[in-house]
């Protein structure tokens, strides 16, 4: 378990083992959306009659998973490739899926340009505008167990929640039949120049901090600083998934940390 402690203001140090003398950071994540809303969300989305993801399937190869973080630039584009968010816009004919799960308008703007050869697969709680922009487009559906569950159907195969899409896409991967997984750009800090996204998207630099992590600085955010938490927790809930974290993020320091 990864816990982190203030040593001055805006300093965080990370630590594993039970290390947590000073004062323990306590993080909360909010949506900004309840569940009333990602209610109407998933309604919305079942009355569309949508295909489900095909679960149940037994892959033999890896999926490589394409986050948005700065070092995903670096990334070779291997097949299966699955993006998320942004990352759609790394590759030129579209990846081979792509994935998302915020609930938030502006994911439309991830497909602004929908690839023919792509299969979207969306969280049913996604927003409407999302399903719009991919009408005609290769589109599959999947549910997280989050407040928006209550208005499935009895017996709905459903996803883990994670914090970001990064994580609980790996409950997703699983649930698919993969058993191994490559993740690049699940950087959870800012690249060496300042970059906060590979493809920019809006980004929120009012929680900006630095974390010691072993013994890197990261500059990252609160924001992210949780997502690193729970990521690794979420690994916990997917025993059967072999997760390679590449690149020099903070994501891959912590694991390299708790292991």
């Amino acid at each position: 378990m990864l816990e982190y402690v203030v040593e001055a203001p805006g300093r965080w140090r990370a630590t594993a083992g039970g290390d947590v003398a000073g004062t323990q950071v306590v993080l909360q994540a909010d949506t900004g959306f309840g569940d009333d809303m990602l209610q109407a969300h998933v309604a919305s989305a079942l009355a569309r009659g949508l295909p489900p993801v095909p679960c149940g399937l037994k892959a033999g190869r890896p999926v490589h998973i394409y986050a948005n973080g700065p070092s995903v630039l670096q990334a070779p584009l291997m097949s299966p490739s699955l993006a998320l968010n942004g990352a759609y816009r790394l590759f030129a004919d579209g990846p081979d899926l792509w994935a998302a799960v915020d609930a938030r308008a502006c994911v439309a703007d991830h497909v602004a340009k929908p690839m023919g050869r792509t299969r979207h697969m969306l969280a049913s709680k996604c927003h409407p505008q999302v399903f719009e922009r991919l009408v005609g487009f290769d589109v599959y559906l999947w549910h997280v167990a989050d407040g928006g569950a209550v208005a499935l159907p009895d017996g709905s195969a459903v996803v883990a929640p994670g914090l970001s899409v990064t994580g609980t896409v790996l409950g997703l991967m699983y649930s698919l039949g993969f058993r191994e997984a490559h993740i690049y750009g699940w950087d959870c800090c800012y690249g060496v120049d300042g970059r906060d996204h590979a493809v920019a998207q809006g980004h929120d630099r009012s929680g900006d901090i630095e974390v010691q992590v072993g013994a890197r600085v990261f500059r990252t955010t609160a924001t992210w600083a949780a997502e690193v938490q729970a990521g690794l927790g979420y690994m916990e809930l997917v025993p059967g998934l072999r997760v390679h974290v590449h690149g020099d993020g903070m994501m891959a320091a912590a694991m390299d940390v708790i292991n």
